[in-house]
């Protein structure tokens, strides 16, 4: 079964589980804060290499397997 990801809405949503602010989380990643925003509300879409810094600065793991990618 293949689910829809929305990047923005799911990275916020773990984000905030892990209890991090988002100039933590662009600290520990090494992306600046207006970037992180910008994914969240949807303006942007990371690089690969910049969402898996994301996901491993906030130690997540998907399989990519199980995800469809939205083409907006």
């Amino acid at each position: 079964m293949n689910r829809r990801l929305n990047f923005g809405k799911e990275l916020k949503k773990i984000r905030e589980e892990a209890g991090l602010c988002v100039k933590e989380l662009a600290h520990h990643a090494g992306v600046c804060p207006g970037a992180i925003y910008a994914y969240e509300r949807g303006d942007a879409k990371p690089s690969l290499e910049k969402a898996e810094s994301l996901l491993i600065a906030l130690d997540y793991e998907f399989d990519i397997h199980k995800v469809e990618w939205k083409n907006e």
